[in-house]
């Protein structure tokens, strides 16, 4: 039936198809909002931030973890997202087992504050990982 068309500039789409791309559309978004809750965005931790055996990014997280909140992490991994600039300090994406593990880390995040560590309490913070959009 040609009732059942709707015209989109030139081309003709049926309610059906129309229907189809939605729905794709809005199960695609809440499939990228659910793993980007279980992840979190680390800004202004150098990886000699805490004087710790291991420099690496997995150590310094595990170390600002353990030490500011008495949380022993079960991070399942992270990774250092570019700078902007040459002087700065990437963001860590952290990547949790759950979304409850990331909304807690970020609901205490306050505690970095008060912070002993200078550095800390001047330069990191934990921030939801959040798409461009939002």
């Amino acid at each position: 039936k040609s009732s059942d068309k709707i015209m989109m500039g030139n081309d003709s789409v049926d309610h059906k198809a129309l229907k189809d791309i939605v729905l794709e559309a809005l199960y695609s978004d809440s499939l990228e909002r659910s793993k980007r809750a279980k992840t979190v965005v680390i800004f202004g931790l150098a990886n000699d931030t805490f004087d710790v055996e291991s420099t690496s990014d997995d150590g310094v997280v595990f170390k600002l973890l353990s030490t500011e909140f008495d949380y022993t992490p079960s991070f399942l991994s992270c990774r250092r997202l570019r700078s902007k600039s040459v002087n700065s300090v990437g963001p860590i994406l952290v990547f949790f087992h759950s979304s409850d593990e990331a909304s807690w880390l970020i609901e205490n995040a306050g505690r970095l504050r008060r912070s002993r560590n200078k550095k800390v309490r001047d330069s990191v913070f934990v921030n939801r990982n959040l798409s461009f959009q939002e």
